[in-house]
């Protein structure tokens, strides 16, 4: 086993999966519960640097009309345009890259989450009993992946609901994203689905909870 491997498997994958059985077996031995619980925990760890980053992401839409006039200002200069451009975001105490981050962290989440959910539910060998309220979580399941899709749209609409990021995003953003999730959704074992589906409605919550912070 590479070192990689052995980092992934201790700091993820065997983690998470001793969590969810704990969950699984707190919530009366039923999965979709456990994905649940471990979704709000995920959530929870992972929400001062969301809001860190919403925060930022609400700065930057604001430094737009800025961005804008130094790019007339250095149109054929394209070395200067980044000099500028990164004193404006270090003036104003803004990382662009920070945006990225939260995703980074929860994308080898959601693979090791997969890889669990895919041992766990296996039919040869399943450690999980795969029902939640008749639906197996060990196969796709069509509705679940349109939640997730709905649900998606929403999240999207309130992230751009700002009129100061909505000139800057198409209007295609708000069909494309929920369309791909959806997509995803339905192809992989409703399971992941499932934690798809939790993900963005605490996504939700949290985008309402941060909004709600800055009028008061």
């Amino acid at each position: 086993m590479g070192i990689l491997s052995f980092i992934y498997h201790e700091i993820l994958y065997n983690p998470i999966f001793k969590i969810l059985t704990l969950f699984y077996n707190i919530s009366g031995r039923n999965i979709g519960f456990a994905i649940i619980i471990l979704t709000i925990l995920i959530k929870i760890l992972l929400f001062p640097l969301t809001r860190k980053t919403y925060r930022i992401q609400k700065k930057m839409a604001v430094l737009q009309p800025k961005m804008k006039e130094i790019q007339l200002k250095h149109k054929g200069n394209k070395e200067e345009q980044a000099r500028q451009t990164m004193a404006l975001y270090k003036e104003h105490g803004v990382n662009p890259f920070s945006g990225f981050i939260p995703l980074l962290i929860q994308l080898p989440i959601l693979i090791a989450l997969y890889q669990v959910l895919l041992k766990g539910l296996a039919k040869d060998s399943a450690v999980f009993n795969p029902l939640f309220f008749g639906i197996n979580l060990a196969n796709p399941n069509l509705w679940l992946g349109i939640l997730v899709g709905i649900t998606q749209y929403f999240a999207t609409k309130l992230t751009f609901s700002s009129k100061s990021v909505e000139n800057k995003m198409p209007a295609s953003m708000n069909y494309i994203m929920p369309a791909f999730m959806a997509f995803i959704a339905i192809k992989l074992a409703s399971g992941i689905a499932l934690y798809l589906l939790a993900t963005t409605v605490l996504s939700v919550v949290e985008q309402l909870i941060i909004k709600y912070e800055r009028k008061n």
